[in-house]
This record gives C-alpha cells, structure tokens and sequence, in this order.
C-alpha cells in the first residue's frame, strides 16, 4: 500500500492510524515507520474483528481509541503498560485500570461492572459517559491529584460535592445532566486553578452564584440550563474574558454586569426582548475594549 493511503489523526497530543481488520500488518508497519503513538479503529472503518490480538505486536503503545467496543475483546489492552491515552466508546465491560501506571487520559462510558477504584494516579484527564454512582455526588470517585481536565455527560449526579478532591482541576465539563440541581461546592475555594467552566442541557440549575467565588474563572459557557436569576455574581470574577449563555434566560434581564466586567472582552448570548441590552449592543461595547 502507498503511504498516503493511511488515515491518520490527532488525538490530544498524539497521533493515531485508522486500522482495518483486513491490512492489519501493512497498518503496523506504517505505524512503525512513521514512529506513531497508536491506533484509531471502528467497525464504520474496517475494523471487523471482535479481538484485539493484534495489539500484541506493538506493546509499546501510547495511544488507544476503540469507537465501538461494546462487544470487542478487550483484555489484550491490558497488556500496554506504556498506555497514556484510551477511549473506550461503548464499552460494557470490567477492565482493571491500575494496568496502566502512566495513563494520562481515559475517555469511557461508565457502567455497574467499571469500577473507578483502580483509576491510575497519573490521570490528567477523564470523561466518564453515564456516571451513576449511588451517592449521587462526586464521592465515589477516588481522589486524583494530578486531574485537570473532566467532562461528564448524561450522569445522574445531583450535586459536586467531592469536586474539592480534584484542586488541579482547570477544565470541567458538565453536559445532560438531567438530575444536576447544585453546584454550591464549586464556591468553597478549593479549586483555585479552574479557568473553563462549561455547563450543558443543566435543566434544573437556579442558584449560579458559586461561579462568583471561582476567581481564577477565565471563560464560562452555560447553554440550555435552568433560569439564571442575575448575572451579578460575575463582578466577582477578576480574570473572566468569554460569558457565554444561549437558550438560557437571565430572569432580572439586566445584561449591564456584562459591560461593567473590567476583565470581558467576548460574549454571546441568546437575546429576549426583556433584556436591558441586545447581543450586538453588549458585543460593541466589548470591541471598543479591544
């Protein structure tokens, strides 16, 4: 095969070759030649096997995505001790986590037979898809100091208390949250290093104030949440530059803490005729900063 025939893809700060069940060897030969970090494969993409045996061969590994894992064979994963990026999409399945001591970034749906007491201590970044732990907060899931960067999506958590177990945390995701109604620990102090804060499809959100106390808050999207009762609390975010709030109505209208923001410099928002500025007006006065 030519060379230019591969597909290859970034993936964080990796690259990865599409691989097909059907030109397995010549894949891992370019993999090799082309010194890689790993392997992309889906079933849409030729990928036909259910087992990974192929992974044998190229223990060295630094990066794995399956986009449909749900009834492949996983266990010759475990083998890639040098692992520091997996996603597992779709995944049912057990898989002991503690296998790889230099995991980095873990991207995976979560399920009653994954546990995530095993999460390795180098983790810097993790989404989990589906997180239903009985607490319904943060509490089941074990500390990890090295943490950064953390999405859920879909998960029926009510609460963040245990969010203060992750003080490294600069990035965190929250989206389809369904069930998720405060976020009151995201104000007690504990995570100074938080500079992008993104909430989804929150639809029964009311008190926003907490993200008043994340002084170190760079940018902040909220969409298709719960009512925002005032945007007041964003005097209190010295470093903030995007506010973004679509399909989510502020109940006071006022839209003045926006202009009166030393630190804003962009914004978007979905415009009512109860609002006391229109988007255009707000994103005028922020490029006259400029």
């Amino acid at each position: 095969m030519n060379d230019s025939e591969f597909k290859t893809l970034a993936w964080a700060d990796m690259k990865v070759v599409w691989i097909a069940s059907d030109r397995i060897e010549e894949t891992i030969s370019f993999y090799e030649r082309e010194q890689l970090d790993g392997f992309i494969l889906s079933p849409l993409f030729g990928y036909k096997r259910e087992d990974l045996d192929f992974l044998s061969s190229t223990p060295d590994v630094r990066c794995l995505v399956l986009l449909d894992s749900k009834k492949r064979d996983i266990d010759s994963i475990c083998q890639l001790n040098k692992l520091e990026y997996l996603s597992l999409d779709g995944n049912k399945q057990p898989i002991d986590f503690s296998k790889f001591p230099v995991l980095r970034g873990l991207w995976t749906d979560w399920h009653a037979k994954l546990t995530t007491d095993n999460l390795p201590q180098s983790l810097e970044i993790l989404r989990l898809d589906g997180f239903n732990p009985k607490s319904k907060s943060l509490n089941e899931l074990r500390e990890l100091k090295k943490l950064e960067d953390l999405t859920f999506v879909k998960s029926t958590i009510e609460d963040l208390d245990g969010i203060q177990k992750y003080p490294n945390l600069h990035r965190l995701v929250l989206a389809y949250m369904r069930n998720l109604s405060d976020i009151s620990t995201l104000g007690e102090g504990k995570n100074k290093k938080l500079t992008y804060l993104e909430l989804g499809n929150c639809k029964k959100l009311s008190d926003y104030s907490p993200i008043g106390n994340i002084n170190s808050l760079v940018e902040c999207v909220i969409d298709k949440c719960g009512p925002i009762p005032s945007l007041t609390f964003m005097k209190d975010l010295p470093k903030l530059t995007d506010f973004r709030f679509l399909d989510t109505k502020v109940l006071d209208g006022d839209m003045t803490p926006l202009m009166k923001s030393a630190s804003l410099r962009g914004t978007a928002f979905t415009n009512s005729p109860e609002y006391s500025h229109k988007e255009k007006e707000v994103k005028s006065f922020l490029d006259g900063r400029k």
